[in-house]
């Protein structure tokens, strides 16, 4: 009773993550569900002996290359998310596929290095450059890095201004 009641709860987290990141990728609940259900519909009968890493790389098929592609899903409206997340959401949406999936899996979900390596299908350095580059990206499309730049040039100039005083 108690081994089932693990399971139960192992898969119960599962299928939260699983959501959790189809709707980051999708940012709409309608799709998030689909991509969830359509993982768990290939294990039908075989739910409570899944193994983690098998369940992911399926996800990652179904979302790369099954998911019908319609562009960028729009929000929404009865679920709006807070402005910050709002627009963590739509800069997350303009990465490429691999770019979103990459960093959702390992920085939202967090999912390591090794078993982004196992579900993905690449070297520890591909997806090392793949993250980096979907963080830079997602920090453009923020603007923080301008803002970073700015404030600190803000900061040196009155560094430079008081030390000349």
């Amino acid at each position: 009773m108690l081994l089932k009641k693990s399971t139960e709860h192992r898969l119960e987290e599962l299928i939260k993550k699983l959501y959790k990141a189809g709707y980051y990728l999708t940012c709409n609940t309608k799709r998030a569900e689909e991509l969830t259900i359509k993982t768990f519909d290939f294990f039908t009968g075989n739910a409570y002996r899944i193994e983690e890493q098998e369940l992911w790389r399926y996800f990652v098929e179904i979302y790369l290359y099954k998911l019908p592609a319609t562009g960028n899903y729009p929000f929404n409206k009865k679920q709006q998310p807070i402005e910050l997340e709002d627009k963590l959401h739509r800069a997350i949406l303009t990465l490429a596929p691999e770019e979103k999936l990459v960093l959702i899996l390992r920085d939202i979900i967090g999912l390591n290095y090794h078993e982004l390596t196992e579900i993905i299908g690449c070297d520890r350095d591909k997806l090392a450059g793949i993250l980096t580059k979907a963080r830079f990206r997602l920090c453009e499309e923020l603007e923080l890095w301008r803002n970073w730049k700015s404030e600190s040039r803000r900061m040196l100039n009155c560094k430079t201004q008081t030390d000349h005083s």
